[in-house]
């Protein structure tokens, strides 16, 4: 009936399995992190995880390189499973907000669906894939909100190939903000500092740009990406550029948004370099900053909480969103 229902490959399906294991992998254009986590008798575990670099010249997931590369990486580490959840950047998709009569039959809900697809996204619907999810209910009850995500098939397609040429089986693929905002779901209230009542700025760092994200009520509110020149020769340098761009993304989220941030969470593969950057952050801020760290709570039955681990945790936090759909579907 709707040709290209289910295109992001099942991106708000259940992904549960009793007994089951997930791997979320988070693939960027210069790293893989992995997280494999399991839940069983309400218990949830920490399996295993990985990390490694792509070079500067393999960072297309479509690149035989760095399909062989990621292949190795896969093959190289101990996971369990091979049930995976990865995710696409929100820029390569559209989000959108729909409302629709509760009183519809599934395919008349699914048709007009269709027809917004194809009525506001600004590509050919024969390069579309596209997936939607129930929220609530307004407050009439006779209406219900709906979340639809469209994205070009090619992408999903360059994703499901990595995952496949690896020997995984992809469950899933969602949005970068969906599992941030699952992370932060599952791990504020396990935090100390009540941050599910506050408003927190996650601030994702790359070696190229920042992805800040700030979550009010652990729903993600405002979202902004800003990239700037990494052509520095040296470690201070770039800290000083780190904290000027933070700074100014801080500055103009509270200028143009009503809600405070209280509290500063640095995520990702370079918030982890500079071990006094959290608290540079918050000197020049005024506003309490710290590093993410999401693997805390997790039991963790072979002792994978190294050194090593608590170091490379603020860049797992997408990852962890990822395989926290093991809870999908939990009793």
């Amino acid at each position: 009936m709707l040709e290209q229902f289910n295109g992001i490959k099942q991106l708000f399906r259940t992904v549960y399995q009793r007994h089951g294991s997930i791997l979320g992998i988070d693939i960027n254009p210069t790293a893989v992190y992995m997280v494999e986590l399991g839940y069983d008798h309400k218990s949830l575990s920490l399996i295993s995880y990985a990390h490694a670099s792509f070079p500067a010249s393999q960072a297309d997931n479509g690149a035989p390189a760095t399909q062989l590369v990621f292949k190795e990486f896969i093959s190289q580490n101990n996971q369990s499973g091979k049930r995976t959840v990865t995710a696409l950047p929100d820029q390569q998709a559209i989000s959108k907000s729909l409302t629709l009569n509760s009183g519809l039959s599934l395919e008349e809900f699914e048709a007009s669906i269709a027809l917004e697809v194809r009525k506001s996204i600004p590509h050919k619907w024969s390069e579309l894939s596209w997936d939607y999810q129930t929220l609530e209910l307004n407050e009439t009850n006779l209406e219900q909100n709906v979340l639809l995500v469209a994205a070009k098939t090619e992408h999903i397609h360059s994703h499901m190939e990595l995952l496949h040429f690896a020997g995984l089986k992809p469950q899933a693929i969602e949005l970068v903000s969906h599992a941030v905002e699952r992370a932060a779901q599952y791990i504020f209230p396990r935090m100390t500092g009540n941050l599910q009542n506050k408003n927190v700025a996650l601030i994702q760092i790359s070696a190229s740009s920042l992805l800040f994200f700030l979550v009010h009520q652990n729903k993600i509110v405002f979202m902004r990406e800003v990239h700037f020149d990494c052509t520095y020769s040296d470690n201070k340098s770039f800290e000083a550029l780190l904290a000027q761009q933070i700074q100014q993304v801080v500055e103009y989220t509270q200028a143009t948004n009503p809600l405070f941030i209280q509290h500063i969470l640095l995520m990702g593969e370079l918030a982890v370099e500079g071990t006094n950057f959290a608290q540079r952050v918050e000197l020049n801020l005024g506003i309490v900053t710290q590093l993410a760290n999401p693997v805390v709570d997790f039991y963790d039955p072979n002792h994978h909480l190294s050194e090593d681990l608590l170091h490379i945790a603020p860049a797992l936090w997408i990852a962890v969103g990822l395989a926290l759909r093991v809870l999908d579907g939990k009793n």
